[in-house]
């Protein structure tokens, strides 16, 4: 892209002429000549006439949507922009225990009042299992019975760790019970080009759907997409991005974008099933390395109860509200696993998932996208090649050698208390009314009886433990104290392992 033109206008740098030379020389000229802003001929995102209304409407014919936006900020500003457009002040709205921490934020925007439902957890390895079509319907009826019926839900779907169930179902669900839905498809864009696995809700015709097009297909980071599927929906949605979105939108994030829907309207079904291929191959391929697991749902410890915590300060009141008889799990089969989600456990070596990341990438120049306690993820895309696959299994090869000689022996990895997301969090307070109260930091022992200030979250599972404006109570201090001393991840403590509270609350 050449330009013989001379500019007077944003950005500053002026095609790189501008930037430091050891940037110029590590971007190179034809990156920095695509940095423009809206020049005649390039449309403005904010309003568009021309060339982004066209690719916008053609990413949504791709998509099979009433209407598609291009996102700059991220999914985070898509659901942020739902939950403005569709969540008046005051208004109720379902929310996942596994929800982002952008719904949190969204509803600081919208000032609604979230209803959390529980998730069911999987119990060895750690990672939410999500919401099914039984337990929606279990829980809703309960809400509504109590008089408090919810008309409008966020579901995530699939998790980050790639499980979902039956989309069609879920759809019929909300739809027949007038719940409109927002949906987090953060980490399932690619689905939509598949058909062997009913995860993808926007195949479905969801609402809202929201989509990471950078996660799981071709897009730069930070490049997505927001799904409307309902008409009446475009006008109100439109105008909460343009009260979020970038009135400097980045023309090589779009530009991207329209890359993807360029690349998928051609070759997205094929390319789509050469990654499921290649993570069938490391699948098979691992299976054969001794001390490596795979997760899968058929071998789910979610059947199984909680074990190992009898013990643990305040397990009987965690694991109070949990359903003994009825395991909505047990009940609900129609649940699949997104195969490009390559879930790997060295426990059967003595490692965490935290140690094997650091010995793939310090030793081997392999990075996962995910490390947790006990496990780490392989996400498999459609620019992988088998040598990229190779020399996963290579390095996992060697680590196995080199971790054997001993038989494994090592102390075995800690079971995981789950109990505690899968009962229902009551909040006190609204997120919006948390975010403008003053605040506090207080000793964990201090925090017992106070109003929760900021989101605490320990990994594994990776979601709230406490939300803010959720009533601090002695167990579930106890039940952080023995995460910190079982060298578990904290996430929302401040200095000196203390918890934020609501002053004068």
């Amino acid at each position: 892209m050449q330009h013989t033109r001379a500019g007077f206008h944003t950005p500053g740098h002026q095609q790189g002429k501008g930037c430091l030379a050891e940037l110029r020389e590590l971007f190179g000229t034809r990156a920095l000549n695509m940095d423009l802003t809206e020049v005649p001929g390039l449309d403005n995102l904010q309003a568009p006439t021309g060339c982004l209304k066209d690719s916008q409407a053609l990413a949504a014919r791709l998509f099979g949507a009433q209407a598609t936006f291009y996102l700059v900020n991220g999914s985070t500003v898509g659901l942020q922009a739902a939950l403005l457009a569709l969540n008046p002040p005051g208004g109720k709205v379902l929310i996942p225990r596994h929800a982002h921490i952008a719904v949190l934020n969204g509803l600081v925007l919208s000032g609604g009042r979230p209803v959390i439902m529980p998730v069911k957890v999987e119990r060895k390895w750690g990672f939410p299992l999500g919401v099914s079509p039984r337990a929606l319907s279990t829980f809703l009826s309960k809400q509504e019975e109590s008089g408090e019926a919810v008309r409008l839900a966020v579901t995530v779907q699939p998790t980050y760790q790639g499980i979902g169930f039956n989309a069609a179902k879920v759809r019929q669900y909300f739809a027949a019970q007038g719940i409109s839905q927002i949906v987090d498809e953060a980490h399932g864009a690619h689905l939509y080009f598949q058909d062997k696995y009913p995860l993808s809700m926007q195949r479905e015709k969801a609402d809202l759907v929201i989509q990471s097009t950078h996660k799981t297909l071709a897009a730069l980071t930070q490049a997505s997409m927001l799904h409307v599927n309902k008409e009446e929906l475009l006008e109100p949605v439109g105008a909460a991005l343009h009260l979020l979105q970038t009135t400097s939108p980045s023309y090589l994030l779009m530009a991207s974008l329209d890359g993807v829907q360029a690349q998928m309207a051609g070759d997205g079904a094929s390319l789509v099933e050469q990654a499921l291929e290649l993570a069938a191959f490391l699948r098979r391929e691992l299976a054969c390395i001794p001390g490596y697991e795979i997760f899968s749902l058929e071998q789910s410890s979610r059947f199984e109860p909680s074990s190992g915590f009898e013990s643990f300060p305040g397990a009987s009141f965690l694991s109070a509200g949990a359903d003994k008889e009825t395991d909505d799990w047990a009940q609900d089969d129609d649940c699949y696993q997104d195969p490009t989600k390559v879930l790997v456990s060295a426990a059967g070596l003595g490692l965490t998932g935290w140690e094997l990341a650091e010995i793939l990438r310090e030793k081997y120049g392999v990075v996962v996208e995910l490390a947790d306690y006990y496990y780490v993820l392989f996400l498999i895309t459609l620019g992988h090649s088998k040598e990229d696959v190779e020399k996963a299994i290579r390095a996992l090869r060697e680590i196995r050698k080199e971790h054997w000689a001993g038989g494994g022996k090592r102390a075995p990895l800690k079971n995981l208390n789950t109990a505690c997301y899968e009962k229902p969090v009551d909040l006190v307070l609204s997120p919006r009314k948390v975010y403008y109260s003053m605040k506090e930091e207080l000793n964990l022992h201090q925090s017992v009886g106070r109003i929760c200030g900021a989101p605490l979250v320990i990994y594994p599972p990776g979601i709230p433990c406490l939300w803010p404006g959720q009533l601090i109570e002695k167990e579930q201090v106890e039940y952080l104290q023995w995460a910190l001393q079982n060298g578990l991840q904290v996430q929302g403590l401040r200095p000196r392992q203390k918890l934020t509270v609501l002053r004068n609350c």
